[in-house]
């Protein structure tokens, strides 16, 4: 077998799981406005189940009403929520996969304009989110919380849930005492860390004594909160130590905190980071304590979870992200059909950037996510002949989800390659799994039976009803232009250029526009070891990136000493330096610059030839060229206006 540690069954507790697959918890904000499980809950993790995975844990539900921080938020504070549990459950397990479920209280992560209650801390320190100061808990507080715990624990027993697991990581409230950063108390719950640790041996403790001795209790924990001051490895590890005293039959090692962009790209990391990061994290603990473990941290593929398990630094791979993606491909990878999963690509739009912004869980690879109770890519009811202008990321989905529907389809790609702008995207550092966004697409084009012909434009005889009944336009952008005052017109270019190796540049290099694209340019600029300078008429810089690959994204420019001036404009470049103006009116002057790179944004590119106003053919037009953005809105729109034809 080409994964067989994978593929080989494991034991938590006395629970045997067919493999060590583990779908972590990830908040999918599709429950009911008041917690209770819904139609769009069953079938997302019954899908999951079905595709292969050993253990399925179901998201963080609050366990008092009082933290519940999501819209649509799971809950598992009252007996009211029982039945729909008992349904989830029921539907995981008889997909075959192992039915587990996390319990959670937020602490100050949650919010009173969500919630309509004061929050709850250990120690009353602003949430850095949202400026909100928390109530700082007093013994009876304490008392309730616990006792909230051990009642949420039962509730999962009764709903037939096999193992139960506290969330003790990621900033949440049981974090919050752990962590010196967010616990200043001077009691008996703070200071030392047999002190700091008191509120999470006395939630496990209390929830032992009210599901008994034999259910199974997971604890997640955070190795690191990456603040400083805050949580280090040390005490994690000797709290590792006092959970498995205490009987927990296994730990779940992650590290972050969901308090700041920055830190919550290390729960939930961006394409920065390398695939299994933290799994450092988990050999660590593994090393200390003998009960199994289960790593995590951007496993996007079988091979990254193999070489967890074949390393020895976990007992488990969970792989969350990668499941939103593909819930199947653990299936596929047990059958040998490897080559046929579609990765996630780390973008962290649909997922944690929809999550943020507390509406329902999407996915740039997968634009089913959420409509799992539709079986599949329904046929259509009256066959078409579908011609698609271009191969960029639109239109080979467009093309994907048309012939899956039964139509007949053709693409014409003016290039002479497929991938459109995603093959600049893939150039800047750590980007090369952008790729994965064309491979996917284009092995299903193959398997479909899909006609595409690259180097070639459309033609009046392509538009011809006698050819053709719908054309999907998807040609994509062009960069935007930007005219600068300058003596060195020759020595200006655009980043699409750059990105392209078109462009012949100097040492010192002024980017003009501080957007996804004018900052990934600066960040390959600067790993090549050219000194860059990136200028934005804005306040702010890359407004519609999502936060933690924002926040990461900084943190690179940052340490490979990129300048990054706001609310400039160039007001001239010629032989005595750049001059750039304030909003205020006064100036700056930068020496040395010897080139500049504009990134401005892009332009819809559309194409010039159209069929005559009386013509039959439906005309739709999707991705940049009805209007530049992002490859989740564009994959998106493509699927769904496929859908419509």
């Amino acid at each position: 077998m080409e994964y067989p540690h994978l593929f080989r069954t494991g034991t938590i507790g006395d629970v045997q799981i067919k493999n060590r697959i583990v779908m972590p918890p990830m908040a999918m904000n599709y429950s009911e406005p008041d917690g209770t499980v819904t139609d769009r809950n069953v079938h997302y993790y019954r899908e999951r189940a079905r595709g292969g995975v050993g253990l399925v844990i179901v998201e963080g539900a609050f366990t008092d009403k009082s933290t519940k921080q999501r819209a649509f938020g799971m809950g598992v504070s009252e007996d009211r929520f029982i039945p729909g549990l008992q349904r989830l459950a029921d539907a995981i397990r008889s997909a075959g996969a192992v039915p587990a479920m996390q319990i959670n209280h937020n602490g100050k992560l949650a919010s009173s304009r969500n919630t309509g209650y004061a929050t709850l801390a250990p120690s009353a320190i602003a949430n850095r989110a949202n400026g909100e100061v928390p109530h700082e808990m007093d013994s009876e507080d304490i008392k309730y919380i616990v006792g909230c715990f051990a009642a949420a624990a039962w509730r999962v027993a009764e709903a037939g849930f096999e193992i139960v697991e506290i969330h003790g990581a990621h900033g949440y409230l049981i974090q919050q005492f752990l962590s010196p950063f967010s616990n200043h108390r001077k009691d008996a719950y703070g200071g030392s860390f047999l002190n700091r640790a008191r509120f999470a041996l006395e939630v496990v403790r209390a929830t032992r004594k009210r599901i008994g001795r034999d259910f199974p209790i997971m604890f997640r924990l955070s190795a690191t909160d990456f603040e400083e001051g805050g949580l280090i490895t040390e005490d994690t590890v000797a709290l590792a130590r006092l959970l498995e005293a205490e009987g927990i039959a296994a730990l779940h090692v992650s590290a972050g905190s969901n308090e700041t962009p920055y830190t919550t790209a290390q729960v939930i990391q961006p394409m920065y980071f390398e695939p299994g990061n933290l799994a450092k994290y988990a050999r660590i603990i593994k090393e200390e304590v003998k009960i199994p473990i289960i790593a995590v941290g951007r496993i996007n593929h079988p091979s990254v979870a193999e070489a967890i398990l074949a390393r020895g630094d976990a007992d488990f791979v969970a792989t969350g992200r990668a499941l939103t993606a593909d819930p199947h491909w653990p299936r596929k990878a047990f059958e040998g059909r490897t080559d046929e999963i579609r990765q996630c690509i780390a973008c962290n739009v649909g997922c944690i950037g929809r999550l943020i912004l507390n509406v329902d869980i999407k996915c740039a690879q997968n634009p089913w996510v959420g409509t799992e109770y539709e079986e599949g890519i329904p046929q259509a009811l009256v066959k078409k002949r579908v011609l698609v202008l271009g191969g960029g990321p639109a239109g080979l989905e467009a093309a994907r989800v048309a012939a899956a529907r039964g139509h007949q389809v053709r693409l014409l790609e003016r290039e002479n390659h497929l991938g459109g702008q995603v093959q600049l995207a893939c150039v800047p550092p750590c980007k090369a799994g952008l790729e994965e966004v064309v491979r996917s697409r284009v092995r299903d084009l193959e398997k479909l039976g899909v006609d595409v012909k690259c180097g070639k434009e459309a033609s009046p005889s392509d538009l011809s009803p006698l050819t053709t009944d719908v054309v999907i336009e998807a040609t994509g952008a062009f960069p935007a232009t930007l005219e600068i005052p300058t003596e060195f017109p020759e020595k200006v270019t655009s980043a699409w250029c750059v990105l392209a190796g078109q462009a012949v540049l100097g040492e010192k290099i002024l980017v003009i526009g501080a957007g996804m694209v004018g900052l990934e340019t600066a960040d390959l600029l600067a790993a090549k070891g050219k000194k860059v300078v990136v200028i934005e008429v804005l306040e702010q810089v890359g407004q519609t990136i999502t936060p933690t690959t924002r926040a990461a994204l900084l943190h690179r420019l940052e340490v490979e000493n990129v300048q990054i001036i706001t609310g400039v404009s160039l007001e001239h470049w010629g032989c005595d330096g750049a001059v750039i103006r304030k909003k205020d009116g006064s100036s700056i002057r930068l020496e040395g610059i010897d080139s500049a790179v504009i990134a401005v944004g892009a332009r819809p590119n559309r194409v010039a030839l159209t069929p005559p106003a009386d013509s039959p053919i439906t005309w739709r037009r999707v991705g940049d060229c009805e209007k530049p953005r992002d490859i989740f809105e564009d994959i998106q729109e493509a699927a769904k206006v496929a859908m419509e034809v």
